[in-house]
């Protein structure tokens, strides 16, 4: 994911020397963002099945399935 707070926390993070302050810095500040934040990661997911082949057109259809086929029966 990008974001330019989530760099700033990463930019701080990094330079700083302190255990306790890094720790104090991801619990106090970065944790409760990335709560607020909630970050969604799209993998890329097929929302319909697709048929390949001659038969494709003819084979019944899932409601919410998600999925490809090779054609094959």
């Amino acid at each position: 994911m990008e974001h330019p707070r989530l760099d700033e926390y990463i930019d701080r993070l990094a330079v700083q020397p302190s255990y306790q302050e890094r720790g104090r810095i991801m619990r106090d500040e970065m944790g409760p963002w990335l709560t607020e934040y909630v970050p969604g990661v799209a993998i890329g997911s097929g929302h319909s099945i697709v048929g390949l082949g001659a038969e494709g057109r003819d084979w019944p259809v899932i409601a919410g399935h998600m999925g490809f086929t090779t054609g094959s029966t």
